[in-house]
């Protein structure tokens, strides 16, 4: 019976990715859904290798992996989000209170 190889031996091998993408003529890459898809210095790859890379920038992927820089990026955007949830935040704590 034949098995898939081990994810470490198969779709992790970046390069190879990138270089198989090259060689077949494709112009982007989608990583699929966890492994490569959060790994910012596999986004980065993808793009300096010329490809386009089918999901968040490099950076946002380095952003998004810290919880600290996550929360300091959603402060400073101002977005409506976190505004939201700020405000919800004030509310529970004030009905703790009560």
């Amino acid at each position: 019976m034949h098995r898939p190889a081990p994810s470490a031996q198969s779709y992790l091998l970046g390069d190879k990715i990138i270089g198989v993408a090259k060689s077949t003529g494709a112009d982007a890459i989608h990583p699929g859904y966890g492994f490569l898809s959060e790994n910012a210095r596999f986004a980065q790859a993808v793009e300096d290798a010329g490809l386009t890379f089918i999901g968040p920038s490099a950076s946002s992927i380095e952003t998004m992996g810290s919880k600290l820089a996550a929360k300091q990026a959603a402060q400073s955007s101002a977005s409506p989000w976190y505004r939201e949830q700020k405000r919800l935040l004030k509310v529970s704590k004030k009905r703790k209170k009560w």
